[in-house]
């Protein structure tokens, strides 16, 4: 819990105001919080059980932080711990560019207009500019927070990439900021269950918009650790009764 608190608030601070003394505190935060990821199941499981969703753009941030480093933890091989100190750091900064987006855009309470829409799509490049500008982005940041929002069917931005032309390091975070976003409680939307979110991703956007063995991969994050020695969550995806809620 104090370092989940910690990092919300840190995160915070971050969003109010995007210095370089703030983001190099984040970054240190960051890095503990890998560290422990990396070191440490059943703190993983216990930050997993932590995330909030009520919706605030940094606790957003930590949320995906948070699965996005135990997620890649489990999916990728051979990657040194200094480089998953600046996947993490992409991770936790995958939103750092809506700092830049007016807040009755950012906070509207309802759909947005084309052109609304339009500075919104501007948020990946401006977080890429910001980092760079106060020299803290890296390759592996800097792929992250760029991609984030691309999906394989093309239908993305900034870019439109498709396929494999979108990063593994971006798809990751995509997955778990799409889980956080359908999660989260807002003026506009009901937050789905856990369940409900990994079930829909599968029915109607792990085709055209995931690459589905990184999908499996994910859900297996929140299985019980009994459940995920024997795959047990997989099957519960694809045969459950229909009043079970559980992930």
């Amino acid at each position: 819990r104090v370092v989940y608190d910690s990092s919300k608030y840190l995160m915070q601070k971050l969003f109010e105001e995007p210095r370089a003394e703030i983001i190099s505190r984040t970054k240190k935060t960051v890095n503990n919080i890998v560290s422990l990821i990396l070191s440490d199941r059943k703190a993983t499981h216990h930050l997993i059980q932590l995330t909030e969703y009520d919706y605030y753009t940094y606790t957003h941030s930590v949320n995906v932080g948070v699965f996005s480093v135990a997620f890649a933890r489990d999916l990728l091989r051979g990657v040194s711990d200094q480089e998953f100190y600046e996947l993490g750091l992409g991770f936790f900064l995958h939103d750092i560019g809506k700092a830049t987006i007016p807040l009755e855009i950012l906070n509207k309470p309802g759909p947005l207009t084309e052109d609304e829409w339009k500075i919104m799509r501007m948020h990946p490049e401006n977080g890429y500019r910001i980092l760079d500008d106060m020299g803290f982005i890296r390759r592996e940041s800097a792929i992250i927070v760029q991609q984030h929002h691309e999906r394989a069917s093309g239908g993305g931005y900034p870019q439109g990439l498709r396929g494999d032309k979108i990063h593994p390091y971006a798809q990751i975070c995509a997955i778990a900021d799409t889980f956080d976003a359908m999660t989260t409680k807002r003026c506009y939307q009901s937050p789905c269950s856990a369940f409900e979110s990994l079930d829909l991703i599968k029915q109607k956007m792990m085709q055209q918009e995931f690459d589905p063995d990184f999908f499996e991969k994910f859900v297996l994050l929140f299985a019980p650790e009994k459940r995920q020695k024997n795959n047990g969550i997989k099957k519960a995806l694809t045969d459950r009764p229909e009043n079970d809620q559980e992930p």
